[in-house]
């Protein structure tokens, strides 16, 4: 039986509509992270459920909306509650979109929520497509020859090891140091592993089809 198809979405103003839209629709559970909600009901898009502290929520919104978990906690982001909402839901992984567009501080935070999450987590981007990666883990992507595929080191990576790419990165790659961007993918098939750190792992692609 395949997993639950589970698609959270962020206040980033940068999706295109009609890539958010595909995404919402061929999702089995959405989930907004509060001012979310705005967004997707103005497209005519209904949550299942809306999660965070309701601080950027309309409150004509807030009225048609059929479920909300609010907390007043500001010790961790709304996409950090909108993660462990999915997990208590028996998430098995999760598709995060719209997080480019919003301040930056809140693409940044955003960002760490991502690398916490305790199950695989990607992120729709405006551009492609992000996995987030660990270590000790071999992480695969299908990739087109030419494909643009990047690998952002978000701690320092030990050992890293990319396959199907035209360039190999150095061993070490850190937020301080060496970095892997706009490389290519030589085949059908690309992968990396590393012994220590975190990542994302970026393909350049149409977001228009969904991939799940």
């Amino acid at each position: 039986m395949a997993s639950r198809r589970f698609l959270g979405v962020l206040a980033g103003q940068d999706l295109p509509p009609d890539v958010l839209a595909a995404w919402c629709q061929s999702a089995d559970f959405l989930i907004a992270a509060d001012g979310a909600a705005n967004m997707l009901i103005r497209q005519d898009i209904v949550p299942d459920v809306v999660v965070g502290d309701m601080d950027s929520l309309d409150p004509n919104i807030r009225a048609v909306l059929p479920k909300i978990i609010e907390s007043e906690d500001q010790l961790t982001t709304d996409c950090d509650k909108l993660i462990a909402f999915a997990v208590a839901q028996g998430a098995e992984s999760l598709t995060i979109a719209a997080l480019e567009g919003d301040r930056f501080d809140h693409v940044l935070a955003a960002t760490q929520s991502a690398l916490r999450s305790p199950v695989p987590l990607r992120l729709v981007l405006r551009h492609g497509l992000g996995l987030i990666v660990h270590a000790r883990q071999l992480t695969k992507l299908e990739t087109n020859p030419g494909q643009i595929v990047s690998f952002i080191a978000m701690t320092e990576c030990h050992n890293v090891v990319m396959t199907g790419v035209r360039w190999q990165p150095e061993p070490t790659l850190s937020p301080l140091g060496a970095t892997s961007i706009s490389n290519e993918a030589e085949g059908e098939e690309v992968s990396i592993q590393f012994t220590e750190g975190a990542g994302i792992l970026i393909v350049k692609r149409d977001s228009t089809e969904p991939i799940w």
